[in-house]
């Protein structure tokens, strides 16, 4: 159903993209997301309406829609041509092992608290 939904609305934020601009199209879409998440999410709480529950779970794949759409142009525009490799290359393997390293830590701890 997912992938039903996005093969629709990848195309339609790349058009919404290109005819209003990816600046506009992600910065709306990120003020909308702030606005909407929280009180969207608290429904869950309030009901166990299965089909309400459905809903309110597809409603953010629109937001990841038009933001994932804008996001493959905007990177490359961030950084000059000749470093960008090496830009996006850095900042992937410095949190990579960074989150690793934590995560490392953290499932070791896991395991001592466990075993005590």
């Amino acid at each position: 159903m997912i992938i039903f939904l996005t093969s629709f609305l990848y195309p339609l934020s790349g058009l919404l993209c290109n005819r209003y601009g990816r600046r506009h199209l992600f910065r709306w879409s990120l003020t909308l997301a702030a606005i909407i998440i929280i009180p969207l999410y608290s429904i869950f709480a309030l009901t166990n309406i299965i089909l309400m529950l459905g809903i309110v779970t597809f409603i953010p794949l629109i937001y990841a829609a038009t933001t994932n759409a804008a996001l493959s142009t905007i990177y490359p525009e961030l950084v000059p041509a000749n470093v960008r490799f090496t830009s996006f290359n850095f900042a992937y393997q410095t949190a990579t092992v960074v989150l690793a390293d934590s995560y490392h830590k953290l499932v070791q701890q896991f395991f001592i608290l466990r075993e005590a």
